[in-house]
């Protein structure tokens, strides 16, 4: 995968602080996995779920941020324009 990153992330993963964020494969797949396989995931859905835990809001000042208790997610997560926006970008209309 190395080969397909540009210098500057190269270069980052190299920073102890920014190392200490990274995840594993099975680290980084674990919540996926836990949503699929959870009884109590499969009948809910729509829910932003970040290491195991389902996700709340991102304060509206503060939408960059992670928070004390996880990412969090921003209303645009959920938004249909920006769904529509995403299928311009990979369709070349924007």
């Amino acid at each position: 995968m190395g080969a397909y990153m540009a210098d500057a992330v190269k270069k980052s993963l190299k920073d102890p602080v920014t190392y200490k964020y990274l995840k594993s494969v099975k680290q980084g797949a674990a919540t996926t996995v836990y949503a699929v396989l959870s009884k109590e995931w499969k009948v809910k859905g729509g829910r932003f779920l970040s290491d195991c835990l389902e996700q709340k809001p991102l304060p509206d000042d503060k939408p960059w941020k992670s928070t004390a208790h996880g990412d969090g997610y921003t209303p645009r997560a959920f938004s249909l324009e920006a769904v529509d926006m995403e299928d311009d970008l990979e369709g070349g209309k924007l």
